[in-house]
This record gives C-alpha cells, structure tokens and sequence, in this order.
C-alpha cells in the first residue's frame, strides 16, 4: 500500500460513468475524471492530531489538482490539503 508523506492525502477516485444517462456506452477518451473520491490514508504529519479529513470521507478538488497513481488497478490521487474545496463527512 501507498502511505502519502507529510501532510498529503491519498484518496480513491470514483469511477466514472461508462453509459450516458440516455443509454450511450462511452469510450474510455470521452469520460471526464470526476472532482470527488474517497480518503484511503493521509500522511505521518496527522499522527499526531486529527485530520480535517478522516479515512472515508468523501472529498471534492480541483479538476487539475495532485498527482495520479495506480494502486492495485485502482486510479489514486495524492492530494494536497490545500487543493480539497469541500467534504462529506459519515456521521
């Protein structure tokens, strides 16, 4: 597994949707990387106090924000707090 340094997030992305709403099988080249996914783990600079984001929530980003990587067939981002906008949270 992938542990993210510092204070840096790894989160899963949600797969995008390989059907239109009206039907139509989508290519790989013409579906969009969705702005949202879920915290998989954060970096050692958390072990010390709680992170904004706990393992599980849901966060959103820039479009054009981290850096991609592969993990176990699953596409990842490693994300800089600064670049999530906004979070679910499990209650």
């Amino acid at each position: 597994m992938i542990t993210p340094a510092r204070n840096l997030i790894l989160v899963a992305l949600e797969k995008p949707a390989d059907v239109s709403e009206g039907g139509i099988h989508l290519p790989d080249a013409a579906q969009t990387r969705l702005p949202r996914g879920k915290v998989i783990d954060v970096g050692p600079d958390y072990a010390s106090h709680e992170t904004p984001y706990p393992l599980g929530s849901i966060v959103y980003f820039s479009p054009y924000a981290g850096f991609d990587i592969a993990v176990e067939g699953v596409d990842h981002l490693i994300l800089n707090p600064d670049d999530i906008v906004a979070s679910e949270r499990k209650d």
